[in-house]
């Protein structure tokens, strides 16, 4: 599958998780991206991603989502426990009882101090200084994106959303000179190509 875009895998301290940004090529647009972009896509890109020096440049920026449920769950079949006839046997007292809303409600923040997600807390990017005779990958986030944050040993993904308004933040840039950290480069997520072994003579 033809993937055009571009990723960085940022570990949080610790290393146990990450964020991973998926920047579409200028030509092909985040919408574009989205709707090809699956979670085994993303995983297939992970696992192919090798280290580099990278000097990132990433907006500062904070997501709010609050979302209704319960269309969702009713897609799933669960329906009787909206309806207003609903009976919570095992509930003592009044039995007139139904669920009348089931909210989420997730946040993102990313800053210098690192990033913000609900109820997870992970500060600081460990960011050194000390490889810069190493040859530097330039990955500026100047357009809209996508982004994960993932448990690196298991690949579950904790959060996903998509940066847009990149305008608003043109002020507020955050740049980072990163030990060699991942990067996914290439066009195609195929399978990697085994390297023929030279015959000797």
């Amino acid at each position: 599958h033809d993937l055009k875009a571009q990723a960085v895998d940022l570990p949080y301290q610790g290393e146990e998780y990450s964020m991973v940004i998926v920047l579409p090529n200028a030509k092909v647009g985040v919408s574009q991206l989205r709707e090809g972009l699956t979670v085994s896509m993303l995983q297939k890109i992970t696992n192919q991603m090798s280290a580099k020096m990278v000097s990132l440049t990433l907006p500062k920026f904070e997501l709010q989502s609050n979302s209704d449920l319960i269309p969702i769950l009713k897609k799933m079949g669960l329906k009787s426990v909206f309806d207003e006839n609903s009976a919570f046997s095992g509930i003592p007292g009044d039995t007139s009882l139904y669920v009348s809303g089931v909210r989420h409600k997730a946040m993102v923040e990313v800053n210098e101090k690192g990033t913000v997600a609900a109820a997870v807390t992970s500060i600081s990017m460990a960011v050194r200084t000390s490889l810069i005779g190493s040859r530097i990958v330039n990955f500026p986030v100047d357009r809209p994106f996508l982004f994960s944050i993932r448990n690196r040993a298991t690949g579950r993904l904790l959060f996903m959303g998509e940066g847009l308004q990149l305008q608003a933040w043109e002020r507020e840039k955050l740049t980072y000179l990163t030990p060699p950290i991942s990067l996914f480069n290439k066009m195609s997520i195929g399978p990697t190509k085994k390297k023929k072994k030279k015959k000797k003579k």
